[in-house]
């Protein structure tokens, strides 16, 4: 059975935001939902089949409630252990997405549709049982009245478990297939049993042992000549073979004999040259011998211009001494060229200061008062001292450009000389780069002496060296040359008469085609008489396995029976039969005892499983009778009021939820009744109560009911109060 302690809605329907109604901190007992209509009750509940079956029986598809990309119905319950059931729906683009949760480990990782029913399915009841037992949806909406006749056979089956004698039936029925089959292949190969004539077939096998014996001597015949003619034929052969290698030896040293004498021709061209580089060695060093008497001439020359190469050196660094001097003696006539341009300036200022004092006119005073007076006054000793002042520096001007003037002509004097011996020195420095020319000339030619000397030595050696070689070298050849020619002396020649051979080859192969024809009679026969002596074998293992299969064919027969059997008695005409006959009555008297508690003896309810048919037969149905007291009439339940059959339809649901668990040993968890009442006058609901509160007492955990009667309002343990997207526990 199933409790069901949370559910949880985010933008579902009229439940905008997240709300959350927990059954589990409620406790037991019956549990009222109360709110104005259309305020969101029934989607309340209904979201358990939605987080279950992913449909609503009342509602829209959840595509069509959800309100946002994060639309979200979260169910916490308890099958055969605690799981939560997510389901995730994008309002825009109609997808959903499923998971099963036990605690925080997915279940089916893939949030696919498909894994998550199948999970479902495997902790959870169907959703027709679900809806004729635990779950009254508004209107009785997918219940068991509501069913077709058919369907309500399937779900009273579902109700007693029978999904598990099904599964056994089936398993029972596919060994009796396999069973039928393994006796057909075993009959298939019964009839394929072997027949032979055995005293035919050990006569044959006598008669080519026979055969074989006359054949055996026969092949020892035919093997002896066949050694004799391939032993003449060998010989033949061989002395054969031995003349080709002969003739092949022969053809050999005579190709060898030949690149001999090509190659003794050779050295001794080689000889000749090397006969003519001695002599124009020995020319080159006579030729030596006459240059000695002007080598000695020479090597003074090349001493000469070594110390003719000393004094240009001597003279290139006199050279740029004195180059260095006369740039230092330039630099300083043109110093004071400068100092006594600078003076003449200076001089010409002074003598146009003094010459302008000169012919200013002299102070007022001069020459109208004593000179006592004149004298004291400043302006005439102020125009007296700066004339003084002025033919001093005059003087001085005059002195300084005359000593400038003497320095420079002392200048120009060495500067002078310094010009005269730098002159000299380059001439010197030419003549030593001459005369040191001529000594290079002299040294090429010393050098050119020396080194002809050198090389008609160097060339006198080699050739010497090379004659010694090419005279070895031409010894070794005609040493080669003449063990060449007493091999070919040496060499036997092998007379082969071909005709004796040919017909020595013929013998041998007229002798081997002979031995071949004897071995494949030989091999013939023993093939013919070893497929005798198989068929022989061949039947008698037959007729041991053929014994061995109808031995199987015997058990395979009985495991059929017996799977057929079993198959039979696990079937819908076998225990599922016997258990749904007895679950009829057993079912009928729990909805008359629910119905007591309320009516008294008014109502009596019979659940048959099955019906008469008019041609006698027994057919599978599930027919609900009800017998009203107060009529004195037996009626179907489609027959009675709405409020009669919503009463008598709520006592049949609960009762097979009763015998469900009972059958399964484990107690009524959670109970759901969408405005089963609503319909119903005052008494009837205050009756319909009362049996609410009577079943509830059974051992049932919560009754969770929605109604709008406060007089059920009052009968309940626990209120809760749904206004316009808000759950406000009451009581």
């Amino acid at each position: 059975m199933t409790v069901v302690h949370s559910i949880r809605l985010r933008d579902i329907g009229p439940w905008v935001g997240e709300h959350v109604l927990d059954l589990e901190a409620l406790g037991p007992g019956l549990i009222a939902i109360t709110g104005p209509t259309g305020c969101g009750k029934s989607t309340l509940l209904e979201a358990v089949l939605g987080g279950f079956y992913l449909s609503m029986p009342t509602r829209q598809d959840l595509p069509d409630l959800a309100s946002s990309r994060r639309s979200q119905v979260r169910i916490e319950a308890t099958g055969d252990r605690r799981l939560t059931c997510r389901v995730d729906v994008d309002a825009q683009t109609r997808k959903l997405s499923a998971v099963v949760l036990d605690g925080e480990t997915p279940l089916n990782d893939d949030g696919k549709i498909a894994s998550y029913k199948r999970n479902v399915a495997a902790h959870f009841p169907s959703q027709s049982l679900y809806l004729a037992t635990e779950f009254s949806a508004q209107g009785g909406a997918g219940g068991l009245l509501r069913a077709p006749r058919a369907l309500r056979r399937i779900i009273f089956t579902d109700l007693l478990g029978h999904d598990r004698l099904r599964r056994l039936s089936e398993a029972a029925r596919t060994h009796k297939r396999d069973a039928d089959n393994r006796w057909r292949t075993l009959a298939a190969v019964a009839d394929k049993h072997p027949t032979l004539d055995r005293s035919t077939a050990e006569a044959k096998a006598s008669e080519l042992e026979a055969r074989m014996l006359e054949l055996e001597q026969t092949n020892a015949e035919a093997v002896r000549e066949a050694e004799r003619t391939d032993a003449a034929a060998a010989k033949g052969r061989e002395a054969l073979a031995e003349s080709e290698r002969n003739d092949r030896t022969r053809h050999e040293l005579e190709s060898e004999q030949i690149g001999l004498a090509n190659q003794t021709e050779s050295l001794q061209a080689q000889i000749d040259q090397t006969d003519s580089l001695l002599r124009s060695s020995h020319d080159v060093l006579e030729r030596g011998t006459k240059l000695d008497a002007d080598r000695s001439a020479l090597q003074q020359l090349v001493e000469h211009g070594r110390r003719l190469a000393d004094e240009a050196i001597a003279s290139d660094r006199e050279e740029s001494a004195r180059n260095a001097e006369y740039r230092d003696a330039d630099m300083a006539v043109r110093r004071l060229e400068q100092q006594l341009e600078a003076l003449g300036v200076r001089v010409s200022t002074a003598c146009a200061r003094r010459d302008s004092l000169a012919n200013a006119d002299a102070p007022p005073c001069v020459g109208r008062l004593p000179e006592e007076a004149v004298s004291s006054c400043s302006m005439v000793r102020s125009y007296r001292e700066e004339r003084a002042e002025c033919s001093r520096s005059i003087s001085d001007l005059a002195s300084e450009r005359s000593r400038i003037a003497q320095q420079l002509d002392t200048a120009y004097a060495s500067r002078e000389s310094l010009s005269v011996r730098r002159a000299e020195t380059a001439r010197h420095a030419g003549d030593c780069r001459q005369a040191l020319e001529a000594s290079r000339d002299a040294y090429r030619r010393l050098k050119e002496i020396v080194d002809a000397t050198v090389d008609g030595r160097e060339a006198l050696r080699g050739a010497e060296a090379r004659r010694l070689l090419l005279n070895d070298q031409l010894g070794t050849l005609k040493s080669r040359m003449r063990a060449i020619t007493r091999r070919l002396l040496e060499i036997p020649n092998v007379q082969v008469d071909m005709s004796q051979l040919e017909q020595a080859e013929a013998e041998a192969r007229t002798a081997a085609l002979a031995l071949k024809k004897v071995s494949d009679d030989i091999l013939g026969v023993a093939t013919e008489a070893s497929a005798v002596r198989a068929t022989l074998k061949a039947y008698e293992e037959a007729s041991d396995r053929i014994e061995q299969v109808r031995v199987d064919m015997r058990v395979a027969a009985a495991d059929a029976d017996e799977w057929g059997q079993l198959a039979r008695g696990l079937g819908p005409e076998g225990v599922q039969a016997l258990m749904l006959d007895a679950a009829g009555p057993a079912v009928s008297a729990i909805a008359c005892s629910l119905l007591a508690t309320a009516w008294g003896d008014r109502w009596a309810v019979r659940i048959d499983t099955t019906r008469a048919a008019d041609d006698g037969r027994t057919l599978e149905d599930l027919d609900i009778t009800v017998f009203d007291a107060v009529t004195n009439k037996t009626v179907p339940i489609e027959a009675l009021s709405g409020g009669q059959a919503v009463v008598v339809g709520e006592a049949v649901s609960m009762a097979m939820a009763t015998y469900r668990a009972d059958a399964s040993g484990s107690p009524i968890g959670t109970m759901f009744r969408d405005e089963a009442a609503g319909g119903l006058d005052a008494e009837t609901a205050e009756r319909y109560g009362r049996m609410l509160r009577s079943f509830l007492e059974t051992g049932v955990e919560q009754m969770v009911f929605v109604a709008h009667n406060p007089r059920l309002w009052e009968l309940a343990d626990h209120v809760v109060d749904v206004g316009h997207g808000t759950i406000e526990v009451l009581r």
